[in-house]
């Protein structure tokens, strides 16, 4: 008890108003027993001492004496309403428990196939026996109908009987099917969540097939060949530091049908459409073995369908570099990209993982990823942006009509070995990778026409991983693991004509400005840990490393080609930030409580050499970053986590350089100021909820930020040019936020019902014309989510989120934007082949003041299957709305958009599958 008593004050005193209530007993060991884990012990049972007995006894036949081999034994709870332990009868009718409780006693009960049920409960001690004489019946069978549970649970595993939530006419990928299932959201990209938090790891049968990019497997493996998807909670996918190292993220691991497994899955689908016109072709190549699993996919489209976002690496991710020059582009609207996306797309994806050795317990796989994607993006709009300045002067409006687009090859290639087992964990990967991008745009900004290019060509990069740890004797655990990334960054923007060449210094009849900029890294980080655990629950960590960041920049801009750059608008600048890193910590584990601090020093040396200006700035620090998180198990169901952490950096060293860069048409600066030193604190707190048994799911999250820095970003507005500068102010930004989602499942009804609700409060500095305004920000979303089976044949979905959101300064308050969406979908499936859907749309912006303020979309499609074809005749925007209207606040900055959508079209698609 005192030990439970010092975890609970020590989370006290780490993280205010956070106390473990009560945590119920828990199993240690037992011959033959299988815990149901989700029927925990009855909550007075709490209080009681802590009793370690052996519960054994014999179940003989009533009539002649015998032993009675395989009867069901279960121990409960003394009133029998939860079970501690089920286990059988051996060949000699004897059984056996052994528990740790707290109760004064238990209740044992026998039944069987046609046993007469049979309990009786006796007191709790060392030794308990309970012997029985079984009693037999005839039985009456009677017709019934069996109903698999939907959701089971086992311990920290949630398994999903897909055939629960499936419609086998509508549902085609496993991720129309996730989305139905509680607890479960999937975005249009194939990215998961599980109870609002990213899931950190996606198997196939227990295989990383995928490597990160697992919404390629979402968006196109067929559900009808799936049984279960089986949910981890608190997955810790490196096997050696499991019990060591928290995780308090969950994965996923989809369970094939038999008929699947090993069988080649191949589905092809063709369509062509009007208006304008366009096609779209897919093929997806599958094979699902114990010892090698394969995944290709092929597809092309001008349809509007965004295929490019099922190639993001959620996980182990490529390191990426992105260009700071761009031609000037409209923020994206927040609706589905296939309502406005006027697209060339290629995109080929390649997976291949393979199986080394025999047993699942002792993973050995290799693992080859590509990917290759051609995409042009075609973008039209107007905007209206409003600045907001300070001391009453009036708001600068900048007016644009912009027609871009953006046009990118890129391939990457990544080889994996991966060794995976309680002992040793190996993980080697190498990855490489090119991207070309060929951007162009016109703007007619004011009235004034603006032509712009820019080009990459190309960017490469090269990063290798590897991580390794070793349980060595004594349950020491070694743990290294190394990162090393190259990159090349070569652009150039044109812009054309060259605006504003008074500020520039230039002659005024010169026609270009040509920015070129070219950008080089090395980065390596290298860090070597030992653990190592003692009796009581405790856990020691130490750590020591390394991280170097070397980088080159060259740039200049220059009225038109072959023109030298005047030093005021040329760099060449060389960085390089090395960090020497240490770190010391403790775990503390009781029963299911959970507590880790952590002490980092890191001392950081930045030099900045500008080769232009002749001179070298340089500055080393001592930094102390400390953090800790605890999670408490309440219950089975019912976990607390929480967390917070101090974060000591100095800016990065690509941050500085003197001379100008113009990164768009009316945007340059230069950032020649002190070397920032920036501290950040977070701290969290998240109570989630998952009773399979019920259906039912929910979190609700807190979190505070608070970010304090000895520089600014300063913005002078001269006409539409906006010039950037940094300035030795120092400034405090914060913020805090509640987010939740409660969901349920009504079996009965086959009803599904979430409810998301968030508000967030931001207060920061930003500087205009030379001065400092106070900025506050606020925004409250709340939605509603339903999907239903109305009828055997008849399925609705519904969704609805609201959005307010509003800016402030000290002097004045901004009115609020209120924003709709409500989405509303009808399924009818006919004669068992044929269904029809049907889609309605709607959005309210009430702070438009160019354009509607309501926008509704109607779309449908028909469908006739057989066993391998389908035929699909589908129609977009049938109302042929024309525009979509935006308005939202971006801090002081208000910005209105009206983008140009795809018209009316009409499709028809013919889909072919083979396989189980």
């Amino acid at each position: 008890m005192k030990r439970k008593y010092f975890a609970i004050l020590t989370a006290a005193a780490v993280l205010a108003c956070i106390s473990v209530a009560e945590i119920f007993a828990l199993p240690l060991h037992a011959h033959s027993v299988d815990v149901c884990t989700p029927d925990s012990p009855a909550r007075d049972t709490v209080r009681q001492s802590l009793v370690h007995a052996v519960v054994t006894g014999r179940v003989t036949d009533s009539g002649t004496g015998e032993p009675v081999p395989g009867a069901n034994v279960m121990l409960q709870t003394a009133d029998g309403r939860a079970l501690y332990g089920f286990t059988t009868t051996d060949r000699d009718g004897r059984y056996s428990f052994e528990y740790s409780l707290r109760a004064d006693s238990v209740r044992v009960m026998i039944t069987g196939f046609n046993i007469r049920k049979v309990w009786r409960n006796v007191p709790l001690a060392a030794s308990v026996t309970a012997d029985f004489q079984a009693e037999f019946e005839r039985l009456q069978l009677n017709e019934v109908t069996v109903t698999a549970e939907p959701i089971r649970r086992r311990g920290d595993t949630l398994s999903y009987l897909v055939g629960s939530y499936i419609d086998t006419l509508t549902d085609r990928a496993i991720g129309d099917v996730l989305r139905k299932m509680p607890g479960i959201d999937v975005s249009e990209s194939g990215q998961i969540w599980y109870n609002n938090r990213p899931i950190n790891k996606f198997y196939i049968e227990g295989l990383d097939l995928m490597g990160g990019r697992y919404g390629v497997a979402v968006n196109n493996v067929r559900a009808r060949d799936i049984s279960r998807v089986e949910v981890l909670e608190n997955h810790q996918p490196i096997k050696a530091l499991k019990d060591m190292e928290f995780s308090p993220d969950a994965a996923i691991n989809l369970r094939l049908k038999d008929g699947a497994k090993g069988s080649l899955i191949a589905t092809l689908s063709l369509g062509g459409g009007y208006k304008p016109w366009m096609w779209n072709g897919e093929l997806a190549i599958m094979l699902f073995t114990g010892k090698y699993q394969m995944m290709i996919t092929v597809k092309s489209n001008n349809s509007g369908d965004d295929v490019s976002s099922e190639l993001t690496s959620f996980y182990d991710s490529f390191q990426k570099e992105h260009p700071p020059l761009s031609v000037h582009l409209p923020a994206l609207p927040d609706t589905d990209r296939e309502r406005y996306m006027d697209n060339l797309t290629h995109a080929v994806s390649i997976n291949n993982i393979v199986r080394l050795g025999d047993s699942t317990d002792n993973d050995n796989t290799l693992n080859i990823n590509a990917i290759y994607l051609h995409d042009r993006q075609q973008y039209n709009s107007s905007s209206l942006t409003t600045y907001y300045l300070p001391d009453g002067q009036p708001p600068l409006e900048i007016d644009e009509t912009t027609s871009a687009t953006e046009l990118s090859d890129g391939a990457e290639i990544k080889l994996r070995y991966n060794l995976n087992n309680e002992r040793i964990y190996l993980n080697e990967q190498i990855a490489f990778g090119a991207e070309w991008n060929r951007n162009s745009g016109s703007v007619l900004s004011d009235g004034t026409p603006v032509e712009q290019s820019m080009t990459v060509s190309p960017q490469l990069r090269l990063q290798n991983d590897l991580g390794f740890v070793k349980v060595l004797k004594g349950n020491i655990r070694l743990n290294f693991s190394s990162r090393i990334f190259a990159s090349s960054l070569p652009s150039t923007l044109r812009i054309t004509p060259l605006l504003y060449p008074e500020i520039f210094g230039y002659d005024q009849n010169a026609q270009d400005a040509v920015q070129i900029m070219d950008s080089r890294k090395l980065y390596t980080r290298n860090i070597l840990s030992f653990s190592k655990g003692f009796k009581g629950g405790l856990d020691l960590f130490v750590s020591a490393g390394a991280v170097a960041d070397i980088q080159g920049m060259t740039s200049g801009l220059t009225p038109g080609d072959g023109i030298a750059p005047a030093d005021s608008m040329r760099n060449d600048m060389y960085y390089h930030k090395i960090d020497a890193m240490a770190n010391a910590g403790l775990t503390y584990r009781y029963r299911g409580f959970r507590i880790t601090g952590g002490l980092g020093l890191t001392y950081s040396d930045l030099l900045v050499r500008d080769k232009v200006q002749g001179n070298d700035r340089r500055l080393g620090k001592l930094l102390f970053n400390p953090n800790i998180s605890m999670d408490v198990e309440i219950t089975p169901n019912l976990k607390l986590l929480a967390s917070g952490a101090l974060i000591n950096n100095l800016g990065a060293p690509s941050s500085i350089y003197s001379g100008y860069i113009m990164t768009d048409y009316r945007i340059i600066g230069s950032r020649n100021g002190d070397i920032a030193h920036g501290r950040y604190q977070t701290y969290s707190a998240e109570l989630r909820y998952a009773d399979a048994l019920l259906s039912l799911f929910g979190s609700v999250r807190a979190d505070y930020w608070r970010s304090r820095s000895n520089l600014m970003y300063g913005t002078e507005y001269i006409g539409s040019l906006s010039r950037i500068g940094t300035y030795s102010i120092d400034n405090l930004s914060q913020g805090w936020g509640i987010e939740g989602k409660i969901e349920k499942r009504f079996d009965a009804i086959s009803t599904t019902v979430g409810i998301p609700v968030e508000f967030r409060r931001t207060w920061m500095d930003v500087m205009r014309q030379n001065e400092v305004m106070p900025v506050s920000t606020w925004s409250l979303p709340v939605g509603l989510e339903v999907s239903s089976r109305l009828a055997r044949s008849a399925f609705m979905e519904y969704y609805i989120r609201y959005v307010r959101s509003s800016s402030s300064t000290r002097d004045e308050v901004f009115s609020p934007i209120n924003a709709l969406h409500q989405r509303l979908g009808f399924n009818f499936v006919f004669f068992k082949r044929l269904s029809l859907n049907i889609s309605g749309e709607h959005y309210l912006n009430d702070a438009i003041t160019s354009g509607s303020r309501n926008i509704f979309f109607l779309d449908a499609s028909i469908s006739y299957r057989t066993r391998r074809m389908e035929y699909v005749l589908e129609g977009r925007n049938l109302l042929n709305t024309g525009t979509y209207n935006q308005r939202v606040w971006s801090d002081i900055t208000n910005y209105q958009y009206n983008y140009l959508l795809r018209p009316v079209s009409v499709m028809f698609k013919i889909r072919f599958s083979i396989g189980s």
